[in-house]
């Protein structure tokens, strides 16, 4: 007997239409896999169109505001899915900005017989700044469990005008890749990295991925940015000489007419932290014609934060590298760590 009865409606009315993936969902139609949820939240999302605007800056997209529901909860969540056997990958287009907008979490809700278990997967909180952010997650296989929902909750903050906005949901059936359309790339270092490596020649040692530490133990930031216990890219000063430097570079990406974004996390603490630097290479591979488009010097108090830099079409008309160098300071030790680094090679930010 099922304790909660929506379940139990939502498992009859779907098990004779179950597939592995939900497609993209555009909120441009209605929607026949992404729902409300009926008993666990406070208010739902709304389709809306206007004041944010959705990624394209017209048509339809949900729409959450402290002005109206400050404090309070929303639930959306996918239809129910079978469960693949590699694992699946979900994409989105978000947008959290505002004086305490509140929080966005992904997770993955798995039924194995009438137990019903959550894990979180994905967490962004804070202003992320007026833009939209894409964000791709994967979602790991799990052979116990046959049947698996996605639930996308906000909890809004109590500031004046935050906003919490979803647009173009993409769930797919098939493990995530680094690549994205027209060349870009997502590297979380939760999958296998192919678009991006340490540089073989031209730098004195290598960047290092990661896993999230227990607080308080080590070295580097205690989590990453992605999911709280996943993977980052680590440089550590210790023990280096001040100078000294490590570069991690793009794949060949290939040329946009169209500018290209580019927006990462990053983390410097300490007093050895010497620079990060963020350069184009117009000649693929050749350091000598790098273009530096982003710097960063020193310790930067207060953990992660994001940095989005608009590629003009002047640095991606021709294939192009992105590199990031870590370069060691003065100091006896510090860390560098970088995350979620996405490039949509389709536009300027």
């Amino acid at each position: 007997m099922c304790i909660v009865m929506k379940r139990c409606i939502l498992l009859v009315i779907t098990v004779l239409i179950l597939k592995t993936d939900a497609g993209l969902t555009n909120f441009e139609t209605s929607s026949r896999d992404w729902f409300n949820d009926l008993f666990r939240d406070d208010l739902d999302w709304k389709l809306h169109r206007g004041q944010v605007t959705n990624r394209y800056g017209r048509g339809n997209y949900l729409y959450l505001t402290t002005s109206t529901s400050n404090g309070k909860s929303a639930i959306l969540e996918s239809r129910i899915l079978r469960t693949p056997k590699r694992g699946s990958c979900v994409s989105f287009w978000y947008r959290i900005s505002g004086k305490n907008p509140g929080e966005l979490k992904l997770k993955r809700m798995e039924m194995t017989g009438t137990k019903i278990k959550t894990r979180e997967l994905w967490l962004r909180e804070g202003d992320q700044g007026r833009a939209w952010n894409f964000a791709r997650v994967s979602i790991p296989p799990n052979p116990h469990t046959r049947y698996y929902q996605i639930i996308m909750e906000s909890k809004l903050g109590s500031g004046r005008g935050g906003v919490v906005a979803l647009d173009d949901i993409d769930l797919d059936a098939n493990p995530c890749s680094n690549s994205l359309e027209n060349g870009g790339f997502v590297v979380d270092f939760e999958t296998k990295v192919t678009a991006m490596k340490n540089k073989r020649y031209g730098d004195h040692f290598d960047w290092v991925i990661t896993k999230s530490r227990a607080p308080n133990s080590g070295t580097g930031p205690a989590r990453d940015v992605t999911s709280g216990i996943g993977h980052y890219l680590h440089l550590s000063t210790k023990g280096k000489t001040p100078g000294q430097r490590a570069s991690y570079s793009s794949n060949p990406v290939r040329g946009s007419t169209n500018g290209a974004c580019l927006s990462f996390y990053y983390y410097m603490h300490g007093e050895g932290v010497g620079k990060l630097t963020v350069s184009i290479l117009r000649r693929s591979g050749w350091v000598s014609a790098a273009k530096s488009v982003w710097s960063k010097t020193g310790s930067v108090d207060g953990g992660w934060h994001l940095a989005r830099i608009s590629l003009p079409i002047s640095l991606t008309m021709q294939r192009y590298d992105v590199m990031f160098t870590g370069t060691v300071g003065k100091g006896a030790s510090g860390d560098i760590a970088l995350d979620d680094i996405t490039l949509i090679n389709t536009g300027i930010c």
